[in-house]
């Protein structure tokens, strides 16, 4: 019966009837791609794009007051994953100090280190976020256009992050049995 009354309707309405019908399905489909995203395991992935330091590029930037030396670090896997950061490094030079890695997100990145006090006996790396594009005041159409940047960019952060920790492993001074990450 509904076959038959749906049959009598003009080409345009039953093209209506169609586009209602998708529409209304749509939000279903997106739920159920959303949950098959979501239920990804990106480990191996990671692993994938760990292939371990290449490079890294370290530059004294000032002594502290704490007595703390800081140094501007980049940090390169030679194959399209970089990390930028800053390293804070107490000024004794007496052992092997433990070490925490920082991810402080988008807008404090490296500068997660001027909010740290009393830091004494620690190495602290604060890395920037591994996203190369506007960051700020973005239109709709600029955040939808940089969707899959961003994308890009939060899948190399574990990468990222690994980086950093193979560079703290070269250094003389830092305790690689006692290396802590903090997002």
């Amino acid at each position: 019966m509904a076959f038959r009354s749906i049959k009598r309707l003009t080409a345009g309405r039953r093209r209506l009837l169609l586009l209602g019908l998708c529409l209304a399905l749509l939000p279903l489909g997106l739920y159920v791609a959303g949950e098959w995203y979501k239920g990804r395991d990106f480990l191996d992935r990671f692993a994938e794009l760990h292939v371990g330091l290449a490079e890294a590029d370290v530059a004294f930037e000032e002594e502290q007051e704490d007595g703390h030396l800081l140094y501007s670090l980049r940090c390169d896997n030679g194959e399209g994953i970089a990390v930028k950061g800053l390293l804070k490094v107490p000024g004794d030079g007496k052992g092997r100090y433990p070490a925490v890695v920082i991810l402080g997100g988008v807008q404090a990145g490296r500068h997660t280190i001027d909010y740290l006090r009393g830091t004494r006996g620690v190495v602290l790396l604060a890395l920037d976020y591994p996203y190369e594009g506007k960051k700020e005041k973005l239109s709709a159409w600029e955040f939808l256009g940089s969707i899959n940047k961003i994308r890009l960019a939060v899948i190399r952060t574990v990468p990222a992050a690994m980086l950093a920790v193979d560079y703290l492993l070269t250094r003389d001074d830092v305790d690689g049995r006692r290396i802590t990450v903090v997002g």
